[in-house]
């Protein structure tokens, strides 16, 4: 089953590469990471050629010019635009910002040695265009229309959606949306549209005044313009499919056949030649059938990985299943606070509504029908649509696709699509368990320490150890750590009997040298009287940290004047712990 797996914790931009399995030949020096996840479609190999995180970078752009891939994108900070450049062999490089701001996905070509950046300016439909020179200077300038005389109208060129634009015939060709009145077709030089603009036949839509203004602001109603054997394909999303007009070379504009629709909803297509035929990507609505306990289990995962903690300081570790049993006991267990910084980090994730129908103690059904954002795309073999494939990434951003041309191989290149968003990928399997070997007795540690619950009526005498082993047929090191747990309830002549209850925490592996988390273990386990949590991990040789942290115990004896309060007496917050640990012979 496909589950959501966000790679470090939150949104970033991903590249993904078709190519029948091929490796790239280079790899980034950053964020580099490869799987053979499948998806539907086939052949798509995912490479995280480049990520940053959320909140950085926007609306990616791609293009491959003089031999190398270009990434535009829109820093959210400010809104202005960058440029990050990935050449086969080196990896990435900063190309530096374009110095333009804008609030819409960017357009981008390669023509004739320059990089042309076309974007509407800040908040506006007012279009223009940043040039980069084979030198790496920038110019900036106002896409400006041309009258029947030739002469510069006083407004630069507006559209209410993004236009599309490419190269073709020695010339950049753009097609834009002139209101309510349809699509026109010009050529751009020198920051100028040329006159006549030529209208796209049976292109007009039935907008409201509200309606265009609204999708002004909008990225998903962009328009994609390609090249390809020898004419011009303009390509729309419609609804459930795209809608397709082609220009052969001294021709008009003709509509071409639509894709066959499809049931889903598309928006914001981006068109690339790959292997002789149009690739056009999208993002698609469709619906997802969801477990509720999976998505909440798969929501409180990602709030651990970002070490979101209860205002007790727990990180809330616990499944579905454990929660709803917590509540039943005791139902200030999870707290508003916590669901509030849930919901500030994951504020479209279905299961925050979970959580908070648990919190009023509200029915939960037991499924429920999400509709996600994902990336589609569509063949164009010059007389046929394909159909739909879904891959299994999620992105509520347009994507965007380029080809790299590699030696050897110049017709066909590597397919490279660039995304914003979530992985869902089948989650692997378990690692199989570590093997390590005889224990190295001198590298043993071991503290030991008590903490008291509140009036004294429970007390938690635990104990953190660390062991190191070698193996010596494999040349590995592993790292044991077991921390014991003995709980007590007290009465108020200082009798002790064994407690239970649950305890949660997260035991915590770092090294000393430049505090780097090397691997971690959360738990969530009922306590009977003795309990044992234990983790062991592969580690290299290094002198290193172990951490517990955010233990604590509920649930259990509770005094009997606290009827009101049940847990208030039998809960254990203890305080973070660690020893060092030396791994080496």
């Amino acid at each position: 089953m496909l589950k959501q797996v966000e790679r470090r914790g939150i949104w970033q931009t991903t590249f993904i590469s078709r190519d029948d399995g091929a490796k790239p030949e280079g790899q980034a020096p950053e964020n580099f990471a490869t799987d053979t996840a499948g998806t539907e479609g086939g052949g798509w190999l995912k490479q995280e050629l480049y990520g940053e995180l959320a909140g950085e970078t926007w609306f990616p752009r791609v293009v491959e010019h003089e031999g190398s891939i270009h990434l535009v994108y829109k820093a959210d900070a400010d809104g202005s635009l960058h440029v990050r450049q990935f050449t086969p062999g080196k990896g990435w490089s900063d190309s530096g910002p374009v110095s333009s701001v804008t609030h819409r996905a960017p357009e981008v070509v390669s023509h004739q040695g320059n990089l042309h950046v076309f974007y509407a300016a800040g908040e506006s439909r007012l279009l223009r265009e940043a040039v980069r020179d084979a030198s790496g200077k920038w110019t900036s300038r106002d896409l400006m229309p041309t009258g029947s005389d030739g002469e510069l109208r006083s407004r630069p060129l507006e559209s209410a959606t993004m236009p599309g634009f490419t190269a073709h015939d020695g010339d950049i060709h753009v097609v834009h949306r002139d209101g309510i009145h349809g699509l026109y077709h010009a050529t751009v030089k020198d920051g100028k549209v040329s006159y006549p603009r030529v209208k796209v036949p049976d292109s007009e839509q039935e907008w409201t005044w509200e309606e265009e203004q609204a999708r002004s602001e909008m990225n998903d109603a962009r328009l994609s313009l390609v090249s390809h054997a020898g004419a011009l394909h303009l390509i729309r999303a419609e609804s459930d499919h795209l809608k397709h007009w082609i220009k052969p070379d001294g021709g008009e504009w003709a509509v071409a056949p639509d894709s066959p629709g499809t049931g889903t909803s598309q928006s914001a297509p981006s068109s690339v030649v790959y292997d002789g035929k149009i690739y056009t990507f999208y993002t698609v609505e469709a619906p997802q059938p969801l477990r509720s306990d999976d998505a909440v289990d798969a929501l409180l995962a990602k709030a651990a990985a970002l070490d979101i903690k209860l205002t007790d300081g727990r990180t809330p570790c616990i499944t579905y299943a454990e929660l709803t049993a917590a509540l039943a006991r005791n139902a200030m267990v999870f707290f508003d606070r916590t669901l509030e910084q849930i919901r500030e980090n994951f504020p479209l994730d279905p299961a925050v509504d979970i959580l908070h129908q648990l919190r009023r103690g509200e029915p939960v059904e037991e499924t429920f029908t999400h509709i996600v954002e994902r990336v589609g795309y569509q063949v164009y073999d010059s007389t046929t649509w394909s159909g739909e494939f879904i891959l299994p990434v999620e992105s509520r951003l347009p994507p965007s696709a380029a080809v790299l041309h590699q030696s050897g191989d110049p017709e066909r290149g590597r397919l490279l699509l660039a995304y914003t968003g979530i992985s869902l990928e089948t989650l692997p399997p378990p690692p199989p368990p570590a093997e390590p070997g005889p224990e190295i007795t001198a590298r043993r540690s071991k503290k030991s320490f008590t903490a008291l619950g509140e009036g004294g009526w429970s007390r938690l005498d635990h104990t953190l150890e660390a062991t190191v082993h070698y193996n010596e047929e494999r040349d590995v090191y592993h790292v044991k750590a077991v921390w014991g747990l003995d709980a007590w309830a007290l009465n108020w002549a200082n009798t002790s009997w064994r407690d239970n209850g649950w305890a949660s925490g997260r035991i915590k592996l770092v090294q000393s040298s430049g505090h780097r988390l090397i691997a971690d273990h959360s738990f969530h386990r009922a306590i009977d009287g003795h309990t044992e949590i234990t983790a062991v991990w592969e580690v290299p040789s290094g002198d290193f940290e172990l951490t517990l942290s955010g233990t604590y115990k509920d649930g259990g004896y509770y005094w009997p004047y606290s009827a009101k309060e049940p847990s208030r007496y039998s809960e254990v917050l203890t305080d973070a712990q660690k020893i060092d640990v030396t791994v080496r012979k």
